[in-house]
């Protein structure tokens, strides 16, 4: 089936409300106990790099969406080549002497190329 505008949104604002779920939970724990939630925060990087990139999607779709020439392919096609131009440009692996960095940049990585892969 063929990604339309609608089915976009609809997906990314599914994708940004189970983030934030998680990310809600995540807080209530570490609000608790800090140190061992964050031994735990694995998926709480994952959900904040998700809630990020299905937001930017939202943004460009918005962005592209509001020039007059625009139809559903062009705002589709114009997500899909952010998203794997994203994904590229994140694939070279982030050497930061900081380790929380480096793992929200391969969860972005992972997040943009799940957009892509999504796209029909």
């Amino acid at each position: 089936m063929k990604t339309t505008v609608q089915s976009l949104k609809l997906n990314a604002q599914t994708h940004i409300d189970m983030a934030e779920e998680e990310l809600a939970e995540f807080a209530l724990k570490f609000a608790k106990d800090p140190f061992n939630s964050l031994r735990w925060g694995e998926e709480a990087l994952k959900a904040a790099a998700t809630r990020s990139v299905w937001q930017e999607v939202l943004e460009t779709m918005d962005l592209v969406g509001a020039q007059p020439e625009a139809v559903d392919e062009t705002v589709v096609e114009a997500v899909r080549q952010t998203a794997i131009r994203n994904a590229l440009r994140l694939a070279e692996p982030y050497r930061s002497t900081n380790e929380m960095a480096n793992l929200l940049h391969a969860r972005e990585c992972a997040a943009w190329a799940a957009v892509a892969s999504l796209i029909k």
